[in-house]
């Protein structure tokens, strides 16, 4: 604001200079004719003089001196028609050099307005333009806390979402994903990286069941708001999570590994990590199997229900052998572990949002480098102004 002031006085100040050189021009013109003036009325005072001394002669003087008087009237008339000839040209060369001059004057006056008027529209225009920007700016700066605040909370909410799943192997396990709750969901959504769509999913209340069954490529698109690109790959996984919950976990008759000691000729750090595999897979085997045991007792009670045709077992998971030492160890592993621990490894991926940071922090740049380039157009008009 002090700028455009400064700028401002130095116009006026540029107008009121011009204004005092054309009264000034005004001024030595009117000096110069009084001048004239006063030669002329000298002129006149001794033309009179001449007159009265002509007169005077004529009264003293004979007929010759009457004939010198008459001539030297006549010389001095001439005289006086000179003088006058010449005091007309001067005087109409004054004149035309004042119109002139006002001519000149009240054009550069003309031209003076013209560009103070164009740059107060010039200022105004930019005063537009920089107060545009600042609003920009506080809008993005406001987008730019939003965002930071709701990625904080999504970050919260994932983090205890991962606590609880470190806590308890059974939470968020694709085998259990029938009976998902939201958070589950939630969780799942992370791991497969389509975490833009959590809110989505909770807004609607989507639970494991409602994930399995009710949930198809329509309803993702037009119900939950998923973006077609994205639709394919849910869709995959949700099959994938239909796969593994429709497989039952079955008791395998595999060795013992706890019973496997040097003769096999395993390395010992080996067994115990083999050891803790299978405590592991052991706890989650006898919390899936005593709900398979009451939900066949339920099954059982209900009347009518099918009972003696509840398939207790289902085909035996794949298993592998390994050969050290002096024999051979075979052990056998259900895809629920492989499950687990393929899940949990993916828990390491954080929320991203440093792309939309950085597009943030660059906008800002943008916008204060307009700002900058705005100034320095400004000034290089003003400099041409002067």
């Amino acid at each position: 604001m002090i700028f455009f002031t400064s700028l401002f006085i130095h116009c006026l100040l540029l107008f009121l200079l011009a204004k005092r050189c054309a009264n000034k021009r005004n001024q030595d013109l009117q000096k110069e004719l009084s001048t004239l003036q006063a030669k002329l009325q000298t002129t006149e005072d001794n033309l009179a003089g001449s007159q009265k001394e002509i007169e005077q002669l004529k009264e003293q003087s004979t007929k010759a001196l009457a004939q010198q008087a008459q001539e030297k009237i006549e010389e001095l008339n001439n005289k006086l028609q000179e003088a006058t000839n010449s005091f007309e040209n001067e005087k109409k060369q004054i004149v035309d050099t004042l119109e002139n001059g006002k001519k000149e004057i009240q054009t550069q006056l003309e031209q003076s307005n013209n560009a103070n008027n164009e740059l107060k529209q010039l200022l105004d225009q930019k005063e537009k333009e920089c107060h545009a920007l600042s609003t920009r700016l506080e809008e993005l700066e406001e987008t730019k806390r939003q965002k930071e605040e709701i990625e904080t909370k999504e970050t919260s909410y994932l983090e205890s979402l991962k606590k609880k799943a470190e806590d308890d192997p059974l939470f968020a396990n694709p085998k259990k994903a029938n009976k998902w709750t939201l958070e589950e969901v939630s969780l799942w959504l992370f791991r497969i990286r389509s975490q833009e769509y959590i809110d989505a999913f909770k807004k609607h209340r989507v639970d494991g069941s409602m994930l399995l069954n009710d949930l198809k490529s329509q309803e993702l698109t037009n119900d939950i708001g998923v973006q077609p690109y994205h639709v394919g790959k849910i869709a995959r996984e949700i099959q994938k999570l239909k796969e593994n919950a429709e497989a039952i976990l079955t008791v395998s008759d595999f060795t013992d590994i706890r019973l496997v000691n040097d003769s096999f000729g395993l390395d010992p750090q080996e067994v115990k990590q083999l050891k803790q595999d299978l405590e592991t897979q052991q706890r989650i085997n006898e919390v899936l199997q005593f709900e398979l045991s009451n939900l066949e007792r339920e099954v059982k009670e209900t009347p009518g229900g099918p009972g003696h045709n509840v398939d207790e077992h289902n085909d035996e998971p794949q298993y592998g052998e390994r050969e050290r030492g002096h024999g051979t160890v075979v052990f056998r592993q259900s895809s629920m572990e492989d499950d687990v621990k393929r899940e949990y490894g993916a828990n390491a991926h954080p929320v991203n949002a440093t792309a939309q940071v950085k597009k943030l922090e660059q906008e800002i740049s943008r916008i204060e480098l307009s700002k900058v380039n705005l100034a320095i157009a400004l000034n290089e008009q003003i400099e041409y102004l002067r």
